[in-house]
């Protein structure tokens, strides 16, 4: 969603500043422009999604909209917020400029003012890897969580944790999260982007993610369209160049259609219980090749097995299959999970992974 965000304000070096920002920042989803008088900002308040305006003219603003010559979305931009905010919506001017932006977002996604604009270029380079496994325990947010790291150093990943029963957050949870980003989805009121932009947060280690929700069942109700919709909607934000999308057991119809959009499978398998660990697996192969028919795509030329933990007796059971090797990982034993994700990130387990795709 393209948006037009109008600045009123008489302070030339906070105009510069916060304008340089957001085209540096935000250029590819906004366009501001500003303006140093009441009069223009009202002219041009019909073409603008958003008006900033400095407090000094709330009185004036306010007959503005009241005789309905302002029909945009109108914040006041405050030096001291009070506990009374009056008829206007205001937020504090001085603040971070990614926590500015991410308000206003906040803000105009709950006005009822949305114009349906679109000025969204798909980024052909944002690849999806969705991270899946034939039963449960194998370490597939481990490895998932380590593959995103590694990635982090040098490019935008953002990490997407779908599996309904995984909620930890290594952090403070922020206000907003993939709570927000459901509701925008089964809302269909075109907020979706707004949401996907003002949920994202970013981990101590440059990861981006969306707070979990508190609700399994949040992640469970999610539909086909929904899926579809939502990874759509992050390839069209035009920031990351890898998306993890952590999914763990692959067991309904949602899922089906989340390998169908992603870019690579990586099917992640451990030592545990061989001669059971293989069959479940020889089953997920089955499940790809009914899904391939049924959607009409190919999901095994873009699957790859990654071996966590496992034995080189076991390993020829996996390569006797024919699946590309995606990548290992030794068995290491450390005090922390987070210690473990480091080791991996830091290795050369996924030297191979996404290298052998073929179409």
């Amino acid at each position: 969603m393209w948006i037009k965000i109008l600045l009123c304000t008489t302070d030339n070096v906070y105009a510069i500043r916060l304008a340089d920002y957001l085209d540096k920042e935000y250029g590819d989803r906004c366009e501001i422009n500003t303006v140093t008088n009441l009069e223009s900002a009202i002219a041009y308040s019909k073409d603008t999604d958003i008006l900033l305006i400095d407090e000094y003219w709330e009185e004036e603003i306010m007959d503005a909209i009241r005789a309905k010559k302002i029909m945009c979305l109108a914040i006041l931009l405050v030096e001291k917020m009070y506990e009374n905010q009056g008829n206007i919506e205001k937020l504090f001017k001085y603040q971070r400029g990614d926590v500015l932006y991410r308000s206003i977002l906040e803000l105009y996604s709950a006005s009822g003012k949305i114009k349906i604009s679109t000025k969204q270029i798909l980024d052909s380079e944002c690849e999806i890897y969705a991270f899946v496994s034939p039963s449960g325990g194998v370490g597939t947010t481990t490895i998932a969580k380590a593959y995103a790291k590694k990635n982090a150093l040098y490019e935008n990943v953002l990490y997407l944790n779908l599996q309904p029963m995984n909620a930890v957050w290594e952090q403070e949870v922020p206000e907003a999260g993939l709570k927000d980003v459901i509701i925008a989805l089964k809302s269909r009121r075109g907020i979706l982007q707004l949401k996907l932009q003002s949920a994202l947060s970013a981990n101590r280690h440059h990861i981006y993610e969306y707070a979990p929700t508190d609700n399994p069942m949040d992640i469970m109700e999610l539909n086909v369209q929904d899926i579809e919709n939502l990874l759509n909607g992050i390839r069209e934000l035009n920031k990351f160049t890898k998306v993890i999308v952590d999914i763990g057991i692959c067991n309904s119809e949602k899922e089906i259609m989340l390998l169908k959009l992603a870019d690579y499978i990586v099917c992640v398998v451990d030592n545990d219980d061989e001669r059971e660990g293989i069959d479940k697996f020889d089953k997920f192969c089955s499940l790809l090749k009914i899904a391939q028919i049924r959607y009409k795509c190919r999901l095994d030329k873009k699957m790859e097995v990654f071996k966590n933990k496992v034995t080189k007796r076991l390993e020829s059971e996996y390569d006797l299959r024919g699946v590309i090797n995606g990548g290992w990982a030794p068995y290491i034993r450390l005090n922390t999970n987070e210690e473990v994700v480091e080791r991996i990130a830091q290795s050369d387990s996924f030297e191979n992974l996404g290298m052998k795709y073929a179409e």
